[in-house]
């Protein structure tokens, strides 16, 4: 059975999921005509990405191109087509990590001044990151990283009506929601509320993370950005036990 519709309806990241989460075979292609017409086609075998192709571009170059789009129209035709190469060879979940990743390093290099123009004070390893984060994912409000014994080690927030008062009354919620569970160790948790999405997660070395979406956001978007923050979060090799010293509130603008 044919999927049809318009990116308006869906986010692009939980589309290209869409024949994974059904083992689907078949071919989705979309067709973007703001700026210049452009047609991608990503190819799936048994739920597998095995193919994209924009134009000229294939591989992962031609997925950092349709993870970027926001207007066009779609339709995902079930069945086995037949390509002319792999140009995938990943599994899905992290090849769309790989391809968000260099759309970070791709829009870092075109607009290096991301930050804000008045911090009060950073770290520099997660200085640049948090602010990138806040940049490439519209949807996303606020993000603490939090260490061993409730200590915050960084906090980047959009919210600007929200004073630091409240955005600390949330995060320590949200850490004694997480200490109190009652049966065994948490790895993850999503939280819906009228304004908001919510998700925590545990990363290495005693580092939680916590990533505040507006209430639109849907929950495999949501998640799909907060994984591809902890991967860059992971190869800092942070240590949430560590005395270092604390990181103070920083307001996007």
């Amino acid at each position: 059975m044919a999927l049809v519709g318009t990116l308006s309806d869906f986010e692009i990241t939980d589309l290209v999921q869409y024949p994974h989460l059904g083992r689907r075979s078949g071919v989705l292609e979309i067709i973007k005509e703001d700026l210049g017409c452009a047609r991608a086609q990503l190819f799936y075998r048994r739920g597998r990405l095995i193919h994209v192709a924009v134009d000229s571009m294939k591989g992962l170059d031609a997925l950092v191109e349709v993870l970027g789009w926001t207007q066009g129209d779609f339709e995902f035709r079930p069945g086995d087509f037949e390509v002319q190469s792999t140009t995938i060879d990943l599994d899905l979940h992290h090849v769309i990590l790989l391809a968000l990743q260099k759309k970070d390093e791709m829009n870092r290099d075109a607009s290096p001044q991301v930050l804000a123009p008045h911090p009060l004070k950073f770290n520099e390893v997660l200085q640049i990151p948090l602010g990138d984060f806040l940049k490439t994912y519209p949807f996303v409000e606020h993000v603490s990283v939090v260490g061993d014994g409730a200590r915050l080690l960084a906090e980047i927030t959009a919210m600007q009506s929200v004073s630091a008062t409240c955005l600390h009354q949330l995060r320590s919620s949200m850490i004694r929601l997480w200490r109190s569970y009652p049966w065994g160790r948490l790895d993850r948790v999503f939280l819906h509320e009228q304004k908001h999405a919510i998700t925590i997660s545990r990363l290495e070395k005693a580092v939680m993370l916590i990533v505040v979406g507006n209430s639109h956001v849907k929950w495999g978007t949501l998640a799909q950005a907060a994984d591809h923050l902890a991967c860059q979060i992971a190869a800092l090799n942070l240590d949430g036990t560590a005395n270092e010293e604390q990181i103070v509130f920083h307001q996007h603008p």
